[in-house]
């Protein structure tokens, strides 16, 4: 499932104090809800669907419209049945009218994990309900862990992982300048994935956490958690 033809979906950007407005066209064969996922907004625009609004059926539109009053990097995605893990998702992003940092690049990285099947049969093969694939390894041996822990196994191998929509093999890329001060917008857009993230030969600095700022941090690496 594509956002504007494209995967991830386009990068919404505001400013705060902004009125967000868009238009939700749905093209789909299936009804469908968009979450904006972390905003403060009117509860019936909220995209959860029988809960607090109806599903958007085939071929039908609505326009969404509320006042911005907050900052930081967020994101929005599908909350009816699984098309979030089919690609209806991506960044949402809201500049500080006074930004209290610096920088040269504002750079948004939208992680995503992927599977080369339909995502509504990998409970039942976790659960031997249907044929194991190869995705399914219950739990896969390993995984990573924390210094001084125990390895955490997970459930699904997932067979690819997207960094603002592109695989390793052809991986997304962006040209700066030494000495470039970049700031990065981590998103995890992933069903089931926690990401480990830094940057080789380089510190990082915290400077918010799910869209909250927060006494600036070094750190020489990052785990970013499902949705944060």
């Amino acid at each position: 499932i594509l956002v504007n033809g494209t995967n991830a979906g386009t990068e919404i950007r505001y400013t705060d104090g902004d009125m967000f407005k868009v238009l939700l066209n749905n093209t789909l064969q299936d009804p469908c809800t968009v979450h904006w996922h972390g905003l403060i907004l009117p509860n019936y625009m909220d995209g959860v669907p029988e809960i607090t609004q109806y599903p958007l059926g085939p071929r039908q539109a609505v326009v969404i419209e509320y006042p911005i009053v907050q900052s930081g990097s967020y994101w929005y995605h599908s909350h009816y049945e699984l098309q979030e893990q089919q690609g209806l998702s991506g960044p949402f992003i809201i500049e500080e009218k006074r930004p209290l940092h610096d920088y040269d690049k504002d750079i948004t990285i939208f992680l995503t994990d992927w599977l080369d099947q339909s995502p509504y049969g990998i409970i039942p093969q976790i659960r031997n309900e249907r044929t194991q694939t190869d995705a399914v390894k219950t739990p896969v041996a390993g995984g990573e862990a924390f210094p001084g822990e125990k390895p955490f196994g997970i459930d699904v191998d997932y067979p690819g992982y997207l960094m603002n929509g592109k695989s390793i093999a052809n991986p997304w890329t962006m040209q700066v300048r030494q000495g470039d001060r970049l700031r990065l917008r981590l998103i995890n857009g992933s069903t089931a994935t926690f990401f480990r993230v830094d940057l080789e030969d380089h510190e990082m600095e915290i400077i918010a956490a799910d869209g909250q700022p927060v006494v600036p941090t070094k750190a020489g690496n990052v785990v970013i958690a499902v949705a944060e």
